[in-house]
């Protein structure tokens, strides 16, 4: 799962970058955050922690005396093609770069704006080839017309973004079109301590957009202390956790994924997977031998076996289930896979 961070200029896009990865560069993985493998590696005496991550892009920097309408057409919406969200970068503090007085809100609806101008032209042109009588077109390029003209062109016509719009047919057309507007996005409001609640909480809710206040600045500088630090500083400013862990924890949730838990002596690990996969499609996310090879998938809710506090009682209450490949995998399930290659 790919997001990308978007932005106007001097919006602080690399400073969350950075403090969300803890890199700097263009591209890199973001840890998400999952206070049940402590736990979990206890029971298992496991020797290492891998927690679930999502990769981020860092967007383009602007060109040379590029303004911001060119900079979103030329370099930001091709940067969305084959992303699976948007991230937002807001600018909502004052700036020794830039005069204007910040406007997360006016930011949004410019970005916004582009990518259904984007979707619209890329829409029109696509209908174009469909429409060419002089062209034998396929059933699927046939539906994939009325399905522009039905469903795709009435919403963006009207000036809003296909996002929390479209069915899954229309989506998965949206995607073959190449459009970006459908994409499930959240935003990072970065503010100072004079500039908040900037942001029009009504105009995100009406484009399905889940807005964020942070200070980037002061996450980057948190995520470059030591773990053990990080929770201490936390705590002095009242915090149960860092502003960027519920960032992360939103677009987790933003792109519909659960986490299922393995563990054993040398690893206890999460893995993300889209909501409604199969413990078949889980093994895959594993090792694909193992999906090819799979047998059975043993299984207890983390919940469960957080409560008898042991493999033994666990096994001793009978709360492990033998599950087939159809068994639709839940947000905490602890699974051992039995497969034969």
């Amino acid at each position: 799962m790919e997001i990308q961070i978007v932005g106007s200029r001097f919006s602080g896009k690399s400073t969350l970058f950075k403090a969300l990865t803890g890199q700097s560069g263009c591209k890199a993985v973001a840890k998400v955050p999952d206070k049940r493998l402590n736990r979990l590696a206890e029971i298992y005496s496991s020797k290492k922690i891998t927690p679930a991550q999502i990769t981020l892009n860092d967007s383009p920097p602007p060109r040379a005396n590029q303004n911001e309408e060119l900079f979103i057409e030329k370099q930001i919406v091709p940067a969305l093609k084959g992303k699976d969200a948007i991230l937002y970068c807001l600018k909502s503090f004052a700036s020794q770069l830039t005069t204007d007085s910040p406007n997360p809100t006016e930011e949004l609806h410019l970005l916004e704006t582009y990518l259904v101008m984007s979707d619209l032209h890329t829409t029109e042109k696509r209908l174009e080839k469909l429409n060419d009588r002089r062209v034998k077109h396929t059933q699927q390029e046939r539906n994939e017309a009325n399905i522009i003209v039905d469903k795709i062109m009435p919403v963006l016509e009207s000036s809003k973004p296909l996002r929390n719009q479209l069915d899954d047919e229309c989506i998965k057309a949206a995607i073959r079109i190449g459009l970006v507007s459908h994409l499930p996005a959240v935003a990072a409001v970065n503010e100072d301590d004079q500039h908040h609640n900037l942001i029009d909480h009504q105009l995100c809710e009406q484009w399905g957009i889940k807005a964020f206040p942070l200070n980037a600045e002061l996450q980057a500088e948190i995520s470059e202390l030591p773990p053990e630090e990080q929770e201490n500083f936390c705590e002095q400013l009242g915090l149960k956790q860092r502003a960027i862990d519920k960032l992360i924890l939103a677009l987790y949730d933003e792109l519909c994924l659960i986490t299922f838990l393995t563990a054993g002596e040398k690893e206890a690990r999460a893995w993300p997977l889209a909501k409604g996969s199969t413990a078949l499609q889980g093994a895959g996310k594993i090792h694909s031998d193992i999906q090819r090879g799979f047998i059975k998938a043993k299984v207890i809710n983390f919940n469960q076996l957080d409560q008898v506090g042991s493999i033994a009682e666990a096994k001793q209450q009978n709360l492990f289930r033998m599950e087939g490949k159809n068994y639709s995998i839940n947000e905490g399930d602890v699974i051992e896979f039995m497969f034969n290659i």
